[in-house]
């Protein structure tokens, strides 16, 4: 006597799609740019966990979503740092400030004010929405890797994470950060 498992197409329909479905979904990091060192003025992240890649801010004319890079820091001595900052269309943004562009990973982790108010804020991540400006601070953290800085080309490139707060203890957490800029492109 022979058994036989039954055999149901409505299971085997299911699991067919429960496949497909799965090997067609797109993670939230795999919709950002590539991390690239080629200047394509390109930035991107997670922020709690959902893709944020800036369009620029809308209105008549539009600006474009990723400005920045090299900047000249105003201070004795003069030197060279890196503002970055983004615009999104539903006013989102994001800035990440460096005090210097030496290759490497740079802590995000000093009480400061930000630029342009201040003249020379320290190393900063930040993230905006309509109603507030979550800040890095010595209580929320992070990091910038600078993978590229050439002042001959004006190419910038490297990743970040970080957590930002404001003062009601609110908390955003920004992750899988890169960004591939060049200024004298923009």
């Amino acid at each position: 006597m022979t058994h036989s498992t039954p055999f149901s197409v409505a299971r085997l329909l299911t699991l067919m799609s429960i496949g497909l479905l799965l090997a067609t979904c797109k993670s939230q990091e795999d919709m950002l740019p590539s991390a690239t060192q080629t200047g394509q003025n390109t930035f991107g992240c997670l922020i709690n966990g959902k893709s944020y890649i800036p369009d620029g801010s809308g209105g008549f004319m539009g600006v474009k979503p990723v400005y920045g890079g090299l900047t000249g820091i105003r201070s004795t001595p003069y030197r060279i740092g890196i503002y970055i900052y983004t615009f999104a269309k539903d006013k989102q943004r994001i800035e990440i400030f460096l005090n210097d562009y030496i290759l490497g990973r740079h802590p995000l982790n000093s009480d400061t004010g930000t630029r342009p108010a201040l003249l020379e804020p320290k190393d900063y991540g930040l993230y905006e929405n309509e109603s507030d400006a979550y800040v890095t601070s010595s209580k929320y953290t992070g990091w910038i890797n600078l993978i590229k800085a050439d002042t001959l080309s004006g190419i910038v490139s490297g990743t970040f994470e970080f957590t930002a707060g404001i003062k009601d203890g609110k908390t955003i957490s920004v992750t899988s950060g890169r960004f591939d800029v060049n200024a004298r492109t923009q």
